[in-house]
């Protein structure tokens, strides 16, 4: 990929999103975040802003709307479910593991209490998704 890699992180805690780009930007790849608060603006960024997106970090527990549903939204949507949707939550239930991988979620990630820990995850998802996988992408 030439271009750099468009990730949307839809994440509302201020915590969690500072965190994630911290790790984002140690892992040194190139990269543009779109940060999303809410669950509007995600698929505002998504559906009508036409971003060429390569990445999805979701959040499940928005303020607005069900990450779950932005998840079936993304892969029910024609021109958008090729791009890799990685659910990253507090969640630990079954349940909402369970729902995320029928609707094709690429990967579920409870996310660690422990700041260093969280950006040693950051940084495994960017080794993984950005290094070693190729990502489908659209021109």
């Amino acid at each position: 990929m030439t271009r750099p890699i468009e990730i949307l992180l839809v994440e509302d805690s201020r915590g969690d999103a500072l965190l994630t780009k911290d790790g984002l930007a140690d892992a040194r790849i190139a990269n543009a975040v779109h940060h999303a608060w809410t669950g509007k603006e995600a698929l505002d960024l998504l559906f009508n802003q036409k971003c060429l997106l390569d990445f999805v970090l979701l959040d499940l527990n928005l303020p607005d709307m069900a990450g779950i549903d932005i998840l079936a939204k993304i892969k029910n949507n024609e021109s958008h479910c090729h791009i890799p949707v990685v659910v990253m939550t507090t969640s630990s239930h079954e349940t909402d593991r369970m729902r995320s991988y029928n609707l094709q979620a690429a990967g579920y990630i409870t996310k660690p209490l422990d700041p260093d820990e969280f950006i040693r995850v950051i940084k495994g998802i960017s080794t993984y998704w950005f290094q070693l996988v190729s990502l489908p992408h659209k021109s």
